[in-house]
C-alpha cells in the first residue's frame, strides 16, 4: 500500500530531515566547482591507479577479446582521448582504438568504451569494428563524443 498520510518510516524520516536541517543554496558561481569535485571524486574512486592503468586494461581486453578455448590474443590499444568521460553517476568512460592478432594476423580493429571499475579492472561496454563503422558510421554518434569521433576516423582513414 502507499503512503498517502506521510506516515511510513521514509516520509517521516524524511520529514523531519527537511524540518530540521534548512536546504542549502549553493550559489551558482559556486555551483560547477561543486560538481566537478563529485565527478573527479567519483573518476579517482574508479580509475585504477597509474602503475596498475596499463596492465588491467591490458589483461580486460585481451580478456574481452579472447575465444573461449583459444590461446590469448594479442592486443595493441591506443587511448583516444587523455582523461576519461563522467555524465552523471555512472563509471568513467576510457575511449580506445584496439588491434587485436592471432598467430602473428590481424582479426580485427575498431573503437571501444570502457568504463573503470572500483579502481580494479575494465569492463568492454561496447566495442565497434572497422567494418561496421564504414558499413554505418552514424552508430558512432550514439556510443562517442564528437572528439572521440574524429580520432577514430582518423585511424580509419590513417589506416592504422
Amino acid at each position: 500500500m502507499r503512503c498517502l498520510l506521510g506516515s511510513c518510516a521514509w516520509c517521516v524520516t524524511m520529514a523531519l530531515l527537511s524540518w530540521r536541517v534548512p536546504a542549502q543554496v549553493i550559489p551558482p558561481e559556486q555551483a560547477e566547482a561543486v560538481i566537478d569535485d563529485l565527478l573527479q571524486s567519483h573518476i579517482a574512486a574508479n580509475v585504477p591507479a597509474e602503475a596498475d592503468f596499463d596492465r588491467f586494461l591490458r589483461r580486460d581486453l585481451v580478456s574481452y577479446f579472447t575465444e573461449s578455448g583459444q590461446p590469448p590474443a594479442s592486443v595493441q590499444y591506443e587511448l583516444l582521448s587523455n582523461e576519461p568521460s563522467q555524465v552523471g553517476i555512472g563509471f568513467p568512460k576510457y575511449y580506445v582504438w584496439v588491434s587485436v592478432t592471432r598467430s602473428g594476423k590481424q582479426v580485427i580493429r575498431g573503437a571501444g568504451r570502457l568504463a573503470a571499475i572500483q579502481r580494479e579492472r575494465f569492463e568492454v561496454t561496447h566495442f565497434v569494428s572497422e567494418v561496421d563503422i564504414q558499413r554505418d558510421p552514424g552508430q558512432l554518434g550514439r556510443l562517442f563524443p564528437a572528439p572521440v569521433i574524429a580520432r577514430i576516423n582518423e585511424k580509419i582513414r590513417d589506416g592504422k
